[in-house]
């Protein structure tokens, strides 16, 4: 090629580039609506995005201190108190330094002075000797309470009572002995305690005989009726069998009004305490002279008690019984709890009651839906109501819907009052799910030979103890009641006055508080360990007993040994928990990593608040007692490392998978729309028309890409300044981000190329484009939630997808913009995450290959897949030699004198008729093995009209695509004015005019524009363009409608039109494809 063919060539490929241009800018500027919409709608998504940020939304912390938590082998207590205290792991901004155990004014304190205290007086002979005659006292008094069992047989009859009660109903309401004891409780009387024992009762009863003007104080009459007649009161006071008690009760409750009802009570009530008195009157006398010694006591050891200077005013000490001074004044629930010492607030406090059944589950409520407030003299008087060894069922429900199952456990009634607790309270509730199977969990172990148990039995000496504090809490609990009961009592008869009378409220409390921790204690399991037959035993028994909470953990050695063999040197064992209690070990960091500390309690703190490491720690103890024989003199206590100031910007948090999602919605519509304008053309066979008339298809997917380029370009660059100055990547290099927004771009755009080569139909394109372009970005959805797990390689191939490449980019500027740096070129190339081997910089370079990528599959699908209009290629041409270098002329031409041979000789008989225009000679075509055109021959002359006739499938359209260069012959060849097609296409094209069958025109165009497009397009002379369309436009009667959209035209002169852009461009030869719509078969000129 000479260096004038080169610069011609190269001129003609500028000023394609500048025609094409020049249309696709015109077109898309008289579409200004769309454009504009175009522009407004990313910006709106994006202001959305500014006046978030605008929210406050960042939150600065001080740097992260855990306490540390103590495990077992340190103490019971401290164990207990750190687990309790650190139970929610709270972050400080510093370092403990104070010893919760021994603080200025913590519980633990007043339990050292009351150590002191009560170490004084047991060295103290007098004191002592009087409690222990005060503790006989009380003894003997408790001997009393059995006397009476609180029912008194009377026989009475009508006159008795000054109500009008019928003879029967009286009979049949006395002929068993009657509750005198229930008409002393609380529903009736006027009582702050809510029970009374039957011993209070009979000394109440004689303390209100021997006072003057004394009278019991009753519950309204209302009150009264609702709960004799509606309760289970009046079963209770009158002894009477079900059948009979229907016509009494009736009779009472509906035929007496309810100050009657009341009157005829009292009466019973008054009746009832005389014989009393009476029947009883010298065991009275004996508990009165034994009540006075007891008091007389009591004033002795009040003084004895001065003269030490000891005192047990526990009004200071009730202040302190508190999370926050147990804690050593800091603790983590101390929020969510005050005590409640005083009895008013127990009309707060909301109690079902039902008959104790065995084996029948019981409902109390004992704390409000606050926890402003909570009364443990109820909870303890709720839980000394049972039996120790009372049993309750407890139902657990797992599933829902249809698939729901129904499981029963038992267990102690007063263990049962506390899950009740549990469940009355949102805050309780949560701290439950924890504290349930630690109580009653099981742990399994295998296998079981004399080696493992003593390593079993070592660990459960901890439960072993803790069974005997159990015991010795419960003797004191016993006697603590006792007191609790006779106290009171000596008080309202015979030493009122007294100090410790005075106090003994405070006191009261103080041994409630007692009662409920040590039933609470009472409740943990303490035969814990349970050896299993197999490993396989161990998680069937776990997974069902876990569904009720029995389930706590499994330990399997490894090492099967026997009672012969000897422990190994290297001991190696399991412990498996349910699924929830452990940290999942399919992977070894959270699913999003983020710069925070790891103190969301339980969720980040498994294996320690589900007591994970407490038992591993005393496994290890126990094995190295066994390997040893030596126990370890010291405890261990656990504590996170501190964490750094950080801060929490909840909206970069949430950019990384906002800004990706933003993106897809605000370039989804231009998306859609440029892959309608591209398949538009290929609809409505503008590009094939182009492509005759000389355009190259590297013409003209460059000036698409220019044009897509110049348009999302523009709306980037408005984006990255609402990004950069809208404060939502506040801390980014803005050339960073432009680049990133660039490489996105061009990604973007070759991949609606490619996805326009998918479509035939523009409305349809548009809507495919639209669910293609936000399918590919759901990838990011998932990519992004097992971000951890996945590795480079991985990340890269999910990198082909453009849109996921961006949103990893996008989680890369988030994270930096976390760390108040933004991405920086410094930074480009460095991973945010440990071991982090995919940078910011690799998204980019993803989004440039992807780019690469999209382009070539476009222009090989174009070729094999060319649609409805175009000539396939076969599969694999881009690996053939024709692709590359092209087709060789003379091996064509050789072929052709082959087939020269058997070519009629009629044929060589005929004379030329004219001067040769077209000459066809022995042209063959093959699609594979599917023939085409066979050795068709034929010449067209000048100046003559030439039609081309044939059916359906009879080559007509492939010889007009070999005749304008769309593909090549597979033997023969045609020159067009003496010029090749296989050597000399590009001049065949500039004198080749082509009007289809169909009017192949552009909407937005105008009738001139279409002419000086057309000519430009053929390479005609600048200079007689004008004067060409001038000529044709008055030659087809156009003159008029020169400025007016080819959408304006009626058909006649769309047809015009079309026949005039294949006679433009000085066109030495024309081929008009039924150029009359339909009235005339196709013509040639």
């Amino acid at each position: 090629m000479g260096m004038g063919e080169y610069n011609t060539n190269k001129m003609g490929v500028c000023r394609q580039i500048r025609l094409i241009l020049w249309k696709n800018f015109t077109i898309r500027r008289r579409r200004w609506p769309r454009v504009i919409f175009e522009l407004i709608w990313p910006l709106f998504l994006f202001f959305i995005l500014m006046w978030v940020r605008t929210r406050n939304l960042t939150f600065y912390y001080d740097a992260c201190y855990n306490d540390p938590k103590y495990l077992g082998a340190t103490g019971f207590l401290p164990a207990l108190q750190s687990y309790i205290c650190q139970w929610n792991n709270t972050c400080y901004n510093q370092s403990k330094t104070t010893d919760e155990f021994h603080g200025e004014a913590t519980f633990w304190n007043q339990l050292t002075d009351l150590s002191e205290s009560l170490s004084i007086i047991f060295n103290d002979d007098k004191t002592v000797n009087l409690f222990d005659k005060l503790f006989t006292q009380i003894n003997s008094l408790q001997r009393y309470s059995t006397i009476w069992n609180g029912t008194i047989l009377a026989n009475k009859s009508t006159n008795d009572f000054n109500q009008s009660i019928p003879t029967t109903i009286i009979n049949t309401l006395f002929q068993n002995p009657v509750g005198l004891s229930n008409l002393h409780q609380s529903w009736f009387m006027n009582h702050t305690k809510r029970s009374e024992s039957n011993l209070n009762i009979i000394i109440q009863i004689s303390y209100s005989r021997s006072q003057k003007n004394f009278s019991f104080s009753y519950q309204s009459e209302t009150n009264i009726k609702q709960s004799f007649c509606n309760k289970t009161e009046f079963n209770k006071t009158f002894l009477i069998n079900s059948p009979d008690a229907i016509v009494p009760k009736n009779f009472l409750c509906n035929n007496l009004s309810a100050s009657d009802l009341k009157l005829f009570l009292i009466s019973v009530q008054n009746q009832l305490d005389d014989i009393l008195l009476t029947n009883m009157a010298p065991d009275i006398v004996k508990l009165t002279m034994n009540g006075m010694q007891a008091a007389r006591t009591l004033e002795q050891i009040h003084s004895r008690l001065n003269i030490l200077n000891v005192s047990f005013s526990f009004n200071e000490t009730n202040s302190s019984i508190s999370l926050t001074s147990l804690c050593g004044g800091r603790n983590d629930l101390s929020q969510f709890f005050t005590t409640n010492q005083s009895s008013n607030n127990q009309s707060n406090q909301s109690e079902t009651t039902q008959n104790k059944q065995t084996e029948t589950t019981q409902t109390r409520s004992t704390a409000d839906d606050t926890l402003t407030m909570f009364n443990y003299n109820r909870l303890a008087e709720n839980l000394l109501s049972y039996d120790e060894s009372e049993i309750c069922q407890e139902s657990y429900i797992t599933g829902s819907g249809k698939i729901m199952q129904f499981s029963t456990v038992n267990r102690t009634c007063r263990c049962a009052l506390f899950d009740q607790v549990f469940n009355s309270n949102t805050i309780l509730r949560q701290f439950a799910t924890l504290l349930r199977p630690i109580l009653y969990g099981k742990i399994y172990y295998h296998p079981s030979n004399i080696h493992y148990d003593n390593i079993i039995k070592n660990i459960n000496q901890t439960f072993e103890s803790l069974d005997e504090l159990v015991r010795l809490l419960r003797q004191i609990e016993s006697t603590s009641q006792t007191i609790n009961d006779i106290i009171p009592v000596l008080c309202n008869s015979f030493s009122n006055s007294s100090l410790i009378c005075q106090q003994f409220t405070t006191y009261q409390t103080s041994m409630n508080l007692f009662i409920v921790l040590t039933e609470f204690l009472a409740c943990t399991e303490r035969n814990r360990f349970i050896a299993m037959d197999s490993e396989l035993d161990m998680v069937y028994v776990g997974q069902n007993d876990s569904v009720t909470n029995s389930f706590l953990a499994a330990i399997e050695f490894m090492d099967n040994i026997g009672d012969n063999d000897s422990l190994p040197t290297h001991i190696r064992f399991k412990i498996r928990m349910a699924l929830d209690y452990v940290d999942n070990t399919f992977q070894t960091a959270d699913k999003y990593f983020s710069y925070a500390p790891r103190v969301s309690a339980p969720t980040s703190t498994k294996y320690h608040s589900y007591l994970f490491i407490y038992l591993q720690n005393a496994l290890e103890r126990a094995i190295i007692y066994a390997q040893t024989g030596r126990n370890i003199s010291y405890g261990i206590q656990t504590q996170q490392m501190p964490y750094p100031c950080w801060i929490n910007d909840k909206f970069s948090n949430a950019i990384s998978r906002m800004l990706p999602l933003f993106m897809v919605l605000s370039w989804i519509f231009t998306v859609s729309m440029n892959v309608k304008d591209i398949v538009h053309e290929k609809e409505k066979r503008l590009k094939e028309i182009m492509r005759i008339m000389g355009l190259n298809d590297s013409v003209h997917w460059f000036t698409w890409f220019i044009l897509c380029t110049a348009t999302m370009l523009l709306i980037a660059f408005f984006l990255i300044l609402l990004l950069k100055f809208g404060k939502i990547t506040q801390f980014s290099s803005f050339s960073v981000l432009l680049v990133f927004f660039i490489s996105y771009t061009f990604a973007t755009i070759t991949q609606c190329f490619l996805i326009s080569v998918l479509f035939n139909r523009a409305n349809l394109a548009a809507c495919g484009a639209g669910i293609i372009y936000f399918v590919l970005y759901l990838p990011y959805t998932i990519l992004i939630s097992y971000d951890t797990q996945v590795k480079i390689w991985q990340k890269a191939i999910a990198c082909l997808s453009s849109t996921v490449a961006f949103g990893v980019g996008c989680d890369y500027i988030a994270r930096f913009e976390g760390m108040v740096e933004g991405i920086q070129w410094s930074n480009i190339n460095r991973g945010v995450k440990p071991n982090d081997n995919f940078t910011f910089l690799y998204c980019i370079i993803m989004m440039l290959i992807d780019s690469v990528i999209y382009m070539l599959l476009t222009i090989y699908i174009e070729n094999v897949f060319p649609g409805e209009y175009g000539i396939p290629q076969v599969w694999y041409y881009p690996f053939t030699k024709t692709y590359w270098f092209g087709y060789n002329a003379e091996n064509i031409r050789q072929r052709t004198e082959q087939m020269k041979c058997v070519i009629d000789q009629n044929q060589n008989g005929e004379n030329d008729i004219g001067e040769l225009g077209i000459s066809i000679e022995n042209v063959s075509k093959y699609f594979g093995n599917k023939m085409a055109l066979k050795n068709l021959s034929v010449k067209f002359y000048r100046n003559m009209i030439t039609a081309f006739l044939g059916r359906n499938g009879a080559g007509k359209s492939t010889t007009w695509s070999i005749l304008t260069g769309l593909i090549p012959p597979t033997s023969g060849t045609i020159y067009i004015d003496g010029y090749d097609i296989l050597t000399d296409i590009k001049i065949v094209r500039k004198r080749l005019g082509f009007a289809p069958q169909y009017n192949i025109l552009f909407d937005l165009l105008t009738v001139k524009e279409h002419l000086q497009f057309f000519s430009a397009l053929k390479d005609a002379p600048k200079e007689s363009i004008e004067t060409e369309i001038h000529k044709m436009l008055n030659d087809l009667a156009l003159e008029k409608k020169a400025d007016n959209y080819s959408t304006e035209l009626s058909g006649g002169m769309k047809r015009k039109l079309s026949i005039a852009i294949a006679f433009v461009g000085n066109s030495t030869t024309v081929i008009l494809d039924e150029p009359t719509a339909g009235i005339y078969n196709s013509v040639l000129v």
